[in-house]
């Protein structure tokens, strides 16, 4: 006896919620630290490539993204016949 798929969908969905806000956390913090040390993004700085956690927080949202595709599929591959 298994999660139906709505309770799984419905998983996925928080999981991925809480991953992708936390990216964007560290994206965010990745900027901040980046403008305190330099040249502000906004006006063309770019010491926040500079930034490990810039670079953390992206890696993170770029992984949760393309898993998202996935994870998804595997729950409910006919909700996706276009991607085959």
């Amino acid at each position: 006896m298994g999660l139906s798929d709505n309770l799984k969908g419905v998983i996925l969905a928080v999981a991925s919620s809480a991953f992708i806000g936390s990216s964007f956390i560290l994206k965010k913090k990745g900027l901040k630290r980046g403008g305190a040390s330099g040249i502000r993004a906004g006006v063309g700085g770019y010491t926040y490539l500079l930034e490990p956690l810039w670079w953390a927080g992206m890696i993170t949202s770029k992984f949760i993204t393309r898993n998202n595709l996935l994870f998804s599929k595997h729950i409910s591959p006919k909700s996706h016949s276009l991607l085959n």
